[in-house]
């Protein structure tokens, strides 16, 4: 197991979870006997969560408190933390009492060979709200399908990698939500060994900042991050479909009807077209490497 480790935990008005959450990792940390820092990026609060992080570090160094002026994201506080991070071995974990720090070995054990280890919520008890079930299971899928790898949890707030690693990816990973699901299919998409490990996941205390719209903002980065990666993915299946399409109908306007319409002939052209842009683009990606 690792034994020096970067902590960082993003919050925006955790007031009431902010203490619960440095305690438990301070508790478990010590059990590891591990040598750490706690970096709490205070993404402009108005509530007194960078109180509460202030008065726990007086009676403990390993903690610090980095303050933005004006609110940038959980990806942006993510990133704040590890560009200011010692160790390269690096934890995140939310602020919302949601996560089991209790599995902590179990994300850190794997980190001696894997690039990323993801706490992914499949374990027995997960209180994930029924309603963003469904957007949930439709994005794991896609990304699933992009990567060409099962994935059980796109976007878990707990998890391990290495600060080299994530650099490489540095100007992809974007300021809000996305930057979890980014940094998974990137890793993924490359061939990067990602270890995925069952933890158990609580309902968090307090209301949650993910909103409704964030799902659009979850298909569009999935969809980029298939044409950044793994472009023909998305772009075969639709020329086939085009092609296929655009078949059945000429040979029925040719045999049935003996006619040839604009339509079947519009229809291949466009899958032909589009196929050609899929190799194009596959070829360019392959140039990256």
């Amino acid at each position: 197991m690792v034994q020096e480790i970067s902590i960082i935990i993003p919050a925006f008005n955790e007031e009431e979870n902010i203490k619960k959450v440095i305690t438990d990792l301070l508790e478990e940390t010590k059990k590891l006997d591990l040598k750490i820092e706690i970096l709490v990026i205070d993404d402009a609060s108005t509530d007194g969560t960078a109180m509460e992080v202030v008065e726990l570090s007086k009676t403990n160094h390993e903690i610090k408190l980095l303050t933005h002026q004006k609110n940038k994201g959980y990806g942006g506080s993510l990133k704040t933390g590890i560009s200011k991070a010692t160790f390269e071995t690096i934890l995140i974990v939310d602020a919302d009492c949601s996560y089991p720090l209790e599995s902590l070995s179990l994300i850190l054990e794997p980190m001696t060979t894997a690039d990323m280890v993801i706490g992914a919520r499949t374990g027995a008890d997960v209180q994930i709200p029924f309603f963003r079930r469904p957007a949930k299971s439709f994005l794991r899928h896609l990304a699933s399908f992009i990567t060409e790898t099962k994935i059980p949890d796109i976007n878990s707030g707990f998890r391990a990698f290495r600060k080299s690693g994530v650099l490489k990816y540095w100007n992809l990973l974007p300021n809000k939500f996305s930057f979890t699901t980014t940094i998974t299919m990137a890793m993924l998409s490359d061939g990067l060994e990602v270890e995925f490990v069952p933890i158990n996941y609580k309902k968090r205390i307090g209301k949650s900042k993910i909103t409704p719209f964030d799902f659009w903002n979850f298909l569009i980065l999935t969809l980029r991050m298939a044409f950044y990666f793994n472009p023909l993915k998305i772009i075969l299946p639709v020329s086939l479909s085009l092609l296929s399409l655009g078949g059945v109908i000429l040979l029925y306007d040719v045999l049935i009807l003996d006619n040839l319409a604009d339509t079947p002939v519009f229809l291949i052209q466009t899958g032909v077209l589009l196929g050609a842009f899929g190799f194009l683009a596959d070829l360019i990606v392959k140039r990256r490497y």
